[in-house]
């Protein structure tokens, strides 16, 4: 997580390495009011970042205080707003990240598309807590976003349901460890992946 700034210094740099090497950057944001999010946008685009993913499904508590930032991937009226905000704000596409822990994923990306979004990440973590015992406090912020292999299954299914009822092209995410794991997303439907857990 940089802020705005510390992204700026380096944003120049980064985006001729991409593309010196035939690389499309996707640039990943998360905001605390409507102003920023747009903000944010516009600013990737002059900068020559050729897609942007809105960071909409783990809660950021210190980054974004309230609805906005805590249940956004929730509620369905701010999700929708936020999306729609920033696909008038700029010109290139932008991949609404979805949250697991909803009611009906699919609703949430049908709701990502009638917004504007021209593609939509499956998905992002759940929201959950450790504790160190030994300390008696928590372990990271709360909630902090779990993710691993154990959460492949769940991912792909989301992957699959969303391809065959929404019709829009899908990032798929969420628990990728090897190859035969991006394979299974692929097969489900993703069109393109991305890997934390193994890196």
């Amino acid at each position: 997580m940089l802020s705005e700034e510390e992204w700026a210094k380096g944003a120049d740099e980064a985006v001729s390495l991409a593309k010196s090497h035939g690389v499309l950057m996707i640039g990943s944001i998360c905001a605390s009011t409507l102003e920023t999010w747009k903000g944010m946008a516009q600013r990737m685009q002059e900068k020559g970042v050729g897609m942007i993913e809105l960071n909409l499904g783990n809660p950021h508590y210190t980054a974004a205080p309230g609805l906005i930032g805590a249940r956004i991937s929730q509620a369905e009226d701010l999700l929708g707003e936020v999306i729609q905000t920033v696909t008038e704000a700029v010109t290139i596409p932008v991949i609404a990240k979805l949250s697991p822990q909803v009611s009906n994923i699919v609703h949430l990306a049908e709701l990502a598309k009638r917004s504007g979004a021209s593609a939509v990440t499956l998905s992002h973590r759940f929201q959950g807590l450790l504790i160190d015992v030994e300390k008696k406090e928590p372990l990271g912020s709360i909630p902090f976003g779990y993710g691993g292999p154990w959460m492949l299954p769940i991912a792909i299914g989301y992957v699959a349901k969303v391809s065959q009822e929404v019709g829009i092209p899908i990032c798929g995410s969420g628990g990728i460890f090897g190859g035969k794991d991006v394979l299974q997303f692929l097969m489900a439907g993703a069109t393109t992946i991305q890997i934390t857990t193994a890196s």
